[in-house]
């Protein structure tokens, strides 16, 4: 191999401590989202439909997660939904042991509040309907997902174990969770979140640079 291309800095570190690759022959470029597609929606009228369509109540505190593997974070995340006020709701897409998962938040008295949509084409919408992100990754290379919520203009909530939190400015776009992520740490943003609207709409606000856009990478 005569250079080795790292999605993130974390990867890059991780290919020549680890593996042993020259530092000089690995590189990071980080990836990048379509910004024309990924962008928030003026109308409401994804938020509105979804939600209807899932019975999930317009006025919930939304937080979408995407991806069912233990690796994920969801049953962590299911423990944090337990820890916060029965206005907030989780929405995961993806495949996996949902009826595990789906068993684990019974257990917790929030099967209630939890709708596993399963895989989907195209989240975008399902962005929308959302009110915030959370990323609870033990392990991830980048995270694709959150930046496609960030340009959505979602509030994001991420572990420190995901390539992508190193991009992220804590408090301005992002909050960022110890690694490896615990219910009550993931639960303490989230409610910070839910009981500030001013704080979801700064950290809402669509600020992707040019760097991440898939025209310009």
């Amino acid at each position: 191999v005569r250079r080795l291309i790292a999605v993130s800095e974390k990867v890059r570190r991780e290919a020549v401590g680890l593996l042993g690759f020259p530092p000089g022959r690995v590189a990071c470029i980080h990836h990048g989202v379509d910004a024309g597609h990924f962008s928030p929606d003026p109308t409401g009228a994804a938020r509105e439909r979804i939600r209807r369509g899932l019975k999930i109540p317009l006025d919930a505190f939304l937080i979408v997660s995407v991806g069912l593997s233990p690796a994920k974070g969801t049953e962590t995340l299911l423990e944090a939904l337990a820890l916060l006020p029965e206005k907030a709701w989780l929405m995961v897409l993806g495949e996996g042991p949902r009826a595990a998962l789906m068993g684990r938040a019974v257990t917790l008295g929030v099967s209630g509040r939890v709708v596993m949509e399963g895989g989907v084409d195209d989240p975008l919408d399902f962005y929308r309907a959302a009110d915030a992100l959370a990323a609870l990754s033990y392990y991830d290379a980048f995270g694709l997902t959150v930046l496609e919520a960030m340009a959505v203009g979602l509030p994001v909530v991420a572990s420190a174990a995901m390539g992508v939190s190193e991009i992220l400015s804590p408090g301005v776009d992002g909050l960022v969770l110890p690694a490896p992520p615990q219910a009550r740490e993931a639960a303490a943003p989230l409610m910070r979140l839910m009981e500030d609207a001013d704080l979801r709409a700064r950290m809402g606000q669509p600020v992707f640079d040019e760097p991440f856009s898939l025209h310009v990478l």
